[in-house]
């Protein structure tokens, strides 16, 4: 009975180990333990690499922090309304080109009163004749008195406009004289310079985000 219960325990002990599973469970360490390794050196030359590169970009811009691009610079396009400036040629009145060439207040005295006077003369520099109209002004006491005249003067003539405030009853010779001249105008075709809105797409471009390490 001793026998069989030995010979039953033995059975159930696991065999022995041969040389060569030995030997085999060895290479399996030792490969395991270099391929850590590979992986340990790769790793801590990629931080070299990097770290070497940021030294290097900070000499080149000047700028003594260590940082890394974390976002890129990204291009957008965005649409704008802007003003754009175009010729237009329009038919306006211009009135015509004139010249003062003599003016005078003053004052006369006859048929026992003073009066006053003014005298305007214009000069037509323009290349066609037209007429042209002058309100002469007198001002006294607070009163106005407008007097109109009207001539067609030719290109190159010149023409005395003549005004006389009379009051039968009392002198004028203190009154203010002032005039307005009134051309004649001309049809021309002027430039003009105007402005539309025009779409436009503009591209954007945004900075990339830095992070530093300080």
């Amino acid at each position: 009975m001793e026998t069989d219960e030995n010979s039953e325990s033995a059975s159930n002990l696991p065999a022995a180990e041969t040389g060569k599973e030995r030997e085999t469970k060895v290479k399996r360490k030792v490969a395991k333990h270099a391929i850590i390794d590979w992986q340990k050196i790769i790793v801590i030359a990629i931080v070299v690499a990097v770290l070497g590169f940021i030294a290097s970009y900070s000499a080149m811009t000047g700028n003594a922090s260590l940082c890394i691009t974390t976002a890129p610079a990204e291009k957008t396009q965005q649409t704008i309304i802007e003003k754009e400036p175009y010729v237009l040629y329009k038919e306006v009145d211009v009135p015509y080109n004139y010249i003062i060439t003599y003016e005078l207040a003053g004052s006369n005295f006859y048929d026992w009163l003073y009066r006053k006077f003014g005298k305007v003369e214009i000069k037509n520099t323009d290349e066609h004749s037209g007429i042209f109209t002058v309100v002469g002004k007198f001002l006294l006491d607070g009163k106005e008195e407008k007097q109109i005249l009207s001539y067609d003067i030719s290109s190159e003539k010149t023409k005395l406009f003549y005004f006389e405030y009379f009051n039968k009853y009392n002198d004028t010779n203190n009154a203010n004289f002032t005039y307005e001249i009134i051309p004649p105008s001309k049809k021309v075709q002027k430039q003009t310079t105007e402005y539309r809105d025009v779409e436009k797409t503009k591209q954007i471009e945004t900075s990339p985000h830095l992070s530093c390490l300080f």
